[in-house]
């Protein structure tokens, strides 16, 4: 069995009147600064809408469960493991 590396992750809630993808990589981007060592971040909307970014900005999960991910991101989530997760506040 292959050794599955650890990651942190946090977790932002838009504001009620906060939607759309610029917005919510904005936030994303805004964490990935404050916690270097955070490497994925789900941003959710007020109304359930999630995307969910790896620090080099790609959009790793969404919502949206008819989406198709390359074979990289399929494989980069079976190689990951996340150990911790973080609430930051005022992104």
């Amino acid at each position: 069995m292959v050794e599955k590396r650890l990651v942190k992750m946090a977790y932002v809630y838009c504001k009620s009147n906060e939607w759309g993808n610029e917005i919510m990589q904005k936030k994303a981007q805004d964490v990935f600064m404050r916690y270097p060592d955070v490497e994925i971040v789900y941003v959710w909307e007020h109304a359930g809408w999630f995307l969910v970014f790896r620090r080099d900005m790609e959009i790793i999960g969404t919502a949206n469960d008819r989406a198709c991910f390359p074979e990289d991101i399929i494989l980069y989530l079976q190689s990951i493991k996340i150990t911790e997760t973080v609430y930051p506040d005022n992104v």
